[in-house]
């Protein structure tokens, strides 16, 4: 083996045998075991003495939340020793509201796909997260019990720590909650890198000793026991997870070795490294050059804390240490009340010596007297006694009770809104949950830090499935689905395993008074109710079945009201339309009536145009008549003219004659002379005949019987000349007609 600061690298070939060596004491000589021996020894002295002082006060503070302090020892018996639950209440507290945020109905973890994300990985993502919730919480059954002891403790102490290893014998991880008082560390101020070595303290039986040693995983060698007897012997032993340099290349590797405390002797020494954990320097050019530069450690304790330690320790605090003197003046001001209360109950004092038959403590019980001897008569018996003088406990006493208890309240998280308990009645949802989110912001910071270190827990059992799980394991996933999981599942790492709980709601009251907020707005949101389901006690299974349940009924509801609304709208359409009927039946009828009316009117109208062309055609016809008789009237006068003599009349007999007939009277009057015109009258020697019109007759004029009416004789029957009638209008023949 060579050393890196002749050759530039770290010996590779000697730290690859190394890692391939179950037991790599067995391979070493005599001295080197003595050296290691003598070196890890020193160490851990070295570490106890940092972590003295922190194991005490872990102690002491067990004990005052076990309510067994005994740092008042120095009363007497009739003195009160009351201790007050406050510590071990709010560690309670802290248990009952963390809990079920990380146990949440046989689920534990949950997984994030590192990289693309496959088809393929989903599949084997499910597959993993369902072995590992069922591993932890069925085939590790001690993980849920330390569990349950890890939040009870840690806000107690501050800090716990958990090993995680593979047990050979039972064939599946094993988890182990590490008190106090087993684990060491180099719990110095500012030291970052006290992580490096952790040693644990654990004991074991002989059985377990013969099998280490049985199976190769411990050196034989004689061991003394810390007690008992051949029987029953104990052992206990130190197992160092740290560095050293066993390839003496100046570069140490990281081991876990196991001595046996009473003589610290070496037992094992195994890697904590694999071929993955090597750090290379890889050169892209010639990849055969590539080398070692590091190595990357493997965990197997897990640190939880519950605040860091304000002066960069390692061991962290918890509740306990900063409620601790609180918590004991609470408990003086309670005893001091108490004992004032005895003095007040049993006070004492001074008698006269001879007041009474019996010297010393007189106890008087009910409806008894004693009788006095020692007094004279008449004389007062207060005289023969002097009571002591007691005072009533100072109101001060009171009020730093009362002080103290609300700071413990208010440091703890334990208050009535944070616990649930005594809620305003009709509060808002929304009020609720908001005091409650106030109160709560310290502890999301700690379940924040709870996350963090079960992450790295779930890591490792990951780590450790992927190193010893068989090719093929069958598990089972709730009442009876089978399921498979292989090695090959667990061989590449790009799954990132962490815990299903969520700080941001760490108690079961939130998360319902979150349902609740979001019900009051108004929104029915089904996964909604069933988280709520869930919160009251329902298993996811249950609280499917109950929102299947519910939602069938709801189906079944909205189908009875859409039946209901189409009835009633059905109803309503019939209504409608029946309305609807009647305004058309009476709009029918009102146009029936007009129709009617239009029709009498029209008939009416008919009956004055019958009338009228009756009138027209009547009037016709008397014109026709009247045309005869002027026609009649016309031939008797041409024939009247036919028969006149040949010679005509002078003028001035024309003249004369029409004078006389002008002056004459006669009955219809007769035809005018005829005037003879000289031949020398003209142009062209005709005869120049007048015909005078007839003079209109004086005699009212007869009229001829039509009918209807009568029509004057000698008036024309046109238009123009009727008797009493119009012309009807254009508009009125052709609806007429």
């Amino acid at each position: 083996m060579s050393d890196y600061k002749t050759t530039g690298k770290l010996d590779a070939a000697g730290i690859a045998k190394l890692m391939n060596s179950d037991n790599i004491v067995l391979d070493l000589d005599d001295a080197k075991i003595a050296s290691i021996e003598t070196t890890c020894q020193a160490l851990y002295e070295q570490d106890a003495q940092t972590c003295e002082d922190w194991r005490n006060e872990a102690k002491k503070l067990l004990e005052i939340a076990g309510m067994h302090d005994k740092s008042r020892s120095h009363i007497d018996p009739w003195q009160a020793n009351t201790q007050l639950p406050d510590l071990i209440h709010a560690a309670m507290q802290f248990n009952a509201k963390t809990y079920p945020v990380y146990v949440k109905d046989g689920k534990v973890c949950s997984s994030k796909i590192e990289g693309q994300v496959t088809e393929e990985k989903r599949a084997r993502a499910e597959r993993i997260v369902d072995h590992m919730n069922w591993q932890l919480m069925f085939e590790m059954p001690e993980w849920a019990s330390n569990l349950d002891k890890l939040l009870l403790v840690l806000p107690i102490i501050g800090t716990v720590f958990k090993l995680t290893q593979y047990d050979q014998q039972l064939g599946r991880p094993t988890d182990t909650i590490l008190m106090p008082e087993m684990v060491t560390v180099d719990n110095s101020p500012n030291n970052s890198d006290w992580a490096r070595r952790i040693s644990i303290d654990m004991v074991i039986g002989e059985n377990a000793r013969i099998s280490n040693v049985v199976s190769g995983v411990w050196r034989d060698c004689e061991l003394t026991p810390d007690e008992g007897t051949d029987e029953s012997k104990k052992y206990t032993v130190v197992q160092m997870h740290g560095w050293y340099d066993l390839d003496d290349d100046g570069y140490d590797e990281p081991y876990i070795m196991t001595f046996a405390k009473t003589d610290w002797k070496l037992l094992s020494i195994i890697p904590r490294f694999y071929s993955d954990s090597l750090i290379m320097k890889y050169k892209k050019d010639n990849p055969k050059e590539n080398y070692l530069i590091g190595i990357q450690a493997i965990d197997y304790i897990t640190h939880y804390e519950y605040f860091p330690s304000p002066d960069g320790r390692a061991l962290g605090m918890g509740i306990g240490h900063v409620v601790k003197e609180l918590l004991k003046t609470r408990n003086t001001c309670l005893n001091q009340i108490q004992d004032a209360g005895t003095k007040i109950n049993t006070s004492g004092g001074f008698i006269q010596k001879g007041a009474f038959r019996d010297d010393g403590t007189i106890i008087i019980s009910p409806n008894e007297w004693k009788v006095m001897d020692g007094l004279m008569d008449g004389q007062d018996m207060t005289k023969a006694l002097f009571p002591l003088p007691v005072n009533q406990p100072a109101a001060a006493t009171f009020q730093v009770f009362e002080v103290c208890g609300q700071m413990i309240e208010r440091i703890a998280s334990t208050g009535d809104i944070a616990t649930g308990s005594e809620l305003p009645a009709n509060t808002p949802a929304a009020s609720v949950l908001a005091s409650i989110e106030q109160s709560k912001i310290g502890q999301r910071v700690v379940l924040n830090r709870i996350n963090r270190s079960m992450s790295r827990e779930f890591q490792i059992i990951y780590r450790l499935n992927g190193a010893y799980l068989t090719d093929k394991k069958y598990f089972t996933v709730g009442e009876s689905e089978n399921k498979e999981i292989a090695k090959e599942d667990y061989a590449s790492g790009d799954f990132d395993i962490y815990p299903i709980a969520d700080p941001n709601y760490s108690t079961r009251v939130e998360r319902i008074m979150r349902a609740q907020s979001v019900m009051q707005m108004g929104i029915d949101s089904p996964i909604v109710k069933q988280e709520m389901l869930v919160e009251l006690g329902y298993s996811e299974k249950e609280a499917k079945a109950i929102m299947e349940g519910d939602t069938q009924l709801k189906a079944m509801q909205l189908q009875g009201q859409q039946q209901i609304d189409g009835m009633a709208q059905q109803e309503k359409t019939l209504a409608q339309q029946e309305k609807t009927a009647n305004a058309e039946a009476k709009r029918l009828e009102l146009q029936l009536r007009l129709m009617e009316a239009e029709s009498k009117a029209r008939l009416e109208n008919a009956q004055v145009k019958k009338t009228e062309a009756e009138a027209l055609k009547t009037m016709a016809d008397v014109e026709v008549m009247y045309n005869d008789a002027q026609k009649r009237q016309a031939d008797q006068l041409l024939e009247e003219l036919t028969a006149l003599p040949a010679a005509l009349p002078t003028s001035e007999e024309l003249m004369n004659e029409q004078s006389e007939i002008g002056s004459g009277e006669g009955e219809q009057g007769g035809l005018p002379a005829m005037v003879e015109q000289s031949s020398n009258q003209g142009n062209d020697g005709a005869i120049d005949q007048r015909v005078d019109e007839p003079q209109q007759p004086n005699e009212p004029p007869q009229s001829i019987d039509i009918g209807e009416g009568t029509l004057p004789i000698g008036q024309g029957a046109g238009i123009d000349g009727g008797a009493g009638l119009q012309e009807p209008t254009n508009g009125d023949m052709q609806e007429g007609v």
